[in-house]
Formats: C-alpha cells, structure tokens, sequence
C-alpha cells in the first residue's frame, strides 16, 4: 500500500495535501516526470505528486527503486529520504550537503559549563512537563474509571512540584547539577511510565514496563518504531540549524550514536510518539505482534499515525505551525541560543 496523507484541518488542507509520501511496498519505482514525482507499481502508475508539494519521503519497505532524477530533485530542494527497517530502525538518509554548511559546530563543542547546564535544564524540564501533559489529558477521561489510577496521577503531580522546587534553587556552583538533573529525569520517567502501565491494565497488549532494545511486546515494539520515525526528523532539523547531532549535553557521548539527537528529542516523544500509541491502542485498532516484530499491517497503520501526528496543525507561539515545522523551529532556536545567547524557550505542549 502505498500511503499519500491528507489532513483533515481545512484550512490547511490544500497546503498539507502530498506534503508527506510513504512507500511500504515491495516493488514499487519512484521517479521524477514532467508531471512531477511519480509511484509506479508493476508499471502502472499509482499516485503522482505535482513538483513543489512534496517535503519528504519515508521508504520503509525492501525493493523499491529511486531513480536518480528523482534523488537529484530531492537533493537540490532539500527533500529528505528516510529509509527504516522492518523493526523500525531508521537505516540512513539521502539529504542534501546543504544541510551541513557553514556549520557551528566548533561553538557547539566550546559551550561552556554554564551554557550547557542551562540548555540542559530546558530540556528536562520540557521532557518532563511534555509528559504530564500527556498524563493529564488522558487522566480526565480516566479519572472517575479507574481508582490505582488515581494515586499514580497523584504521585506524578508531587514529584512535579518537587522538581519545580529543585529548579527553582540556586545552583550557580553545584558542580552535581547535571548528576542530580539526570536524577530527577529518571524519577519522573519512572513514574510516567507506572502510570501508562495502569491506563493500558485493561487492553489486553501485555504492557509491563518501558524496554528499548529487544523488545517483543506489542506496545514496546510500536513505541521503538515510532520513536525512529523521530529520532530521523529530529536528527534532519539539527542538521538543517547547523549544529552537531554528536555533540550531546545530556545522554553521555558514544562514538557514532547521535547523542544530541537523543537529548532533543526527549522533549517531543511524548507528544508525538506516545500519544499515538496509546491512541491506537485504546481504540481498540487491529495491532498484532508476529514472532517478536509488528504485523505489516500494524506498521503501515502506525507509520501512517506517526507522520500524520508530525504534520497535524497546533497553534505555537502566536503561529499555527505542524509539529515537524515546532522541531524545526526548536532546532533553530536551539542554534541562536548556542551562536548568540538568545534565551531559549522549549516547547512546552498544550493539553
């Protein structure tokens, strides 16, 4: 199947519309013709895009063909090609070297000690509070439902003001700051997690705890697939800022993981990824697991959600701006902060 989305916001709709092509099926041939880019399955032609309206591509299927026309296109309109895994493992990118130049990357490495604690502090803070929104929004239509529910919400709201008070103290000379934000971090995503654990008791899909490599139940392989499809378009707007995905000041650096994009892109798993699962889940939908990894089905349908959820609509700053243009838009402000000093302000989501 391959998958055109058009979103359902109308006032956006003909600007959305051909924005986002997935490709998950074997065989197919994606070329560039005067028409524009153009899906041919077995010959025929199943869906044609005019030029200017496409803004990515997603293959996440074996044996399909690009055609160099179409990878020169993309190259020189900085159109991204993303290719995942059948586990959901993004494999690599086809992305302009624009992406890269006139970098700032040695600013990024010569941060200072304060710099980084207080961009670091920016994203925990968001990480965390991105959560409990998210607890919140499920926990008003689950509140009068489920009573071990409620002491887990409950739990989460005073951790919350503890570590707004740990926020709060001066910590100009702490030389463990870092250690004890980290901390925090862990605290919190501990009890997010407990909570989930509970709203999710009642759907059948086995959810014990919260597992990254390995995994083989349902909502842990379609957590691990969604947060692919981030770590890509996180990776992509680091790029697109100018700064290094190398350079972490949270997760500690690895040679050859992209360490930074792992910082960033904790402030947006819980929107975009979490959110979605859930949803599919207590929807009730047909998700299935197949010897440890998801049904085609269930990938197509939650590679659809996800992409969908990045070019959904919500008002930003005085702007209506699509949750990958806010991951753009962060990654900017992320740089001016790093090249200037311009105080930077994380995106905080609304519920």
């Amino acid at each position: 199947m391959i998958i055109r989305l058009i979103y359902n916001h109308s006032r956006f709709k003909r600007e959305a519309e051909c924005s986002e092509l997935l490709i998950n099926t074997y065989g197919c041939f994606v070329g560039l013709s005067g028409k524009g880019v153009t899906v041919k399955q077995q010959g025929k032609i199943v869906r044609q895009i005019p030029v200017g309206m496409l803004s990515h591509i997603t293959i996440s299927s074996k044996g399909v063909t690009l055609s160099s026309n179409l990878i020169d296109y993309c190259l020189a309109n900085k159109i991204t090609i993303d290719f995942f895994n059948s586990s959901g493992v993004h494999t690599g990118s086809i992305l302009s070297n624009k992406y890269i130049e006139s970098t700032l990357w040695n600013k990024q490495a010569r941060c200072g000690t304060e710099m980084r604690m207080e961009l670091a502090s920016s994203i925990v803070r968001a990480k965390l509070r991105n959560q409990f929104s998210l607890l919140k929004y499920f926990h008003k239509y689950h509140k009068r439902c489920y009573d071990a529910l409620k002491s887990k919400y409950e739990d989460m709201a005073a951790f919350h003001v503890r570590f707004r008070e740990f926020l709060q103290a001066d910590h100009t000379d702490d030389e463990d700051f870092l250690t004890l934000l980290v901390g925090y971090e862990s605290q919190g995503a501990v009890r997010y997690w407990a909570y989930i654990r509970e709203l999710l008791s009642d759907d059948e899909v086995g959810f014990v705890k919260r597992e990254r490599k390995g995994a083989t139940d349902l909502v842990n392989c379609m957590l691990n697939y969604g947060y692919a499809i981030l770590y890509a378009r996180v990776w992509q707007a680091l790029l697109g800022a100018k700064l290094n995905p190398f350079d972490s000041i949270i997760h500690v650096r690895q040679s050859g993981k992209p360490t930074f994009v792992y910082d960033v892109v904790e402030m947006f798993r819980s929107q975009v990824v979490d959110r979605v699962v859930i949803t599919l889940v207590q929807k009730g939908k047909q998700l299935k697991i197949e010897k440890g990894l998801l049904s085609d089905d269930t990938r197509k349908l939650l590679a659809k959600s996800i992409l969908e959820r990045l070019n959904r609509y919500e008002r930003y700053r005085g702007e209506e701006l699509t949750m990958e243009q806010i991951i753009r838009r962060q990654a900017k402000e992320i740089a001016d902060f790093i090249d200037t000093g311009k105080h930077y302000k994380p995106y905080i989501a609304k519920w």
